[in-house]
């Protein structure tokens, strides 16, 4: 029940964050990292440039980066799959689908690369504000993705 609640909430921050409103008051409101921040993190930890991950590479060392980053941007924003492909250079919601399907099946197996994500996230959360302003209504041209917290680990996600 506990895990259906979460996802209806993140449901229905997505769907205000798409029409601009912010339901939080600006006291409670925690900045959370953006998918940038994670695409950061994560080029960062492997020692490539954001242009590397960002890019059409189809070298399997860019290509696992590029999943990577596209999970750990999923598992710590409420942005949805079609907001994070925008971000990756305008990729289908199907592709970053198929990255984060990807990396949970390859985590459960790999314990080095479960510990690699837990660094990028640890590397990510270093990295966010503690807090940020909050306006009742966006007035930016694009809507901004809401965040969520990580999973297991507090908080997290675009600003």
């Amino acid at each position: 029940l506990t895990e259906r609640v979460k996802y209806l909430e993140g449901a229905v921050a997505r769907i205000l964050n798409e029409l601009g409103i912010r339901m939080t008051p600006p006291e409670k409101t925690r900045a959370f990292p953006s998918v940038h921040q994670c695409i950061v993190a994560t080029a960062f930890h492997y020692g490539f440039s954001v242009h590397d991950i960002l890019g059409h590479s189809h070298r399997a060392t860019h290509a696992h980066a590029r999943h990577v980053a596209m999970y750990v941007a999923k598992q710590m924003t409420l942005a949805t799959y079609p907001m994070i492909g925008r971000i990756f250079e305008g990729r289908d919601h199907t592709t970053i689908l198929h990255g984060v399907r990807k990396i949970e099946t390859n985590r459960k197996a790999d314990a080095i690369l479960d510990q690699d994500i837990h660094r990028i996230c640890e590397d990510v959360l270093k990295e966010t504000p503690k807090s940020a302003p909050v306006a009742s209504r966006a007035v930016a041209s694009e809507p901004v993705p809401p965040s969520r917290p990580p999973s297991g680990e507090g908080t997290g996600s675009i600003p």
